[in-house]
């Protein structure tokens, strides 16, 4: 007994593809924002406030964690 191979379509695969390369590229620019600011959130304030900006962080800090747990009113 011969099995018969599936039919390809490929119009249906080439529109698969694009509809995967563009919800692809969506979610990737959906999450630089995300991404800037946790970079943002562990750089040092002299890197903040540098320009250009840099993209990730020489020293890595996470002292505007401990300030916003500890020296302010949050979570209350």
């Amino acid at each position: 007994m011969t099995e018969e191979r599936p039919v390809i379509c490929w119009d249906m695969v080439r529109r698969d593809l694009l509809t995967y390369i563009v919800l692809i590229t969506l979610v990737v620019f959906s999450l630089i924002p995300v991404f800037w600011g946790l970079a943002t959130s562990l750089k040092p304030l002299d890197e903040i406030n540098r320009y250009p900006p840099i993209l990730w962080p020489k020293a890595v800090t996470f002292d505007s964690y401990y300030k916003v747990l500890f020296y302010s009113n949050f979570p209350t």
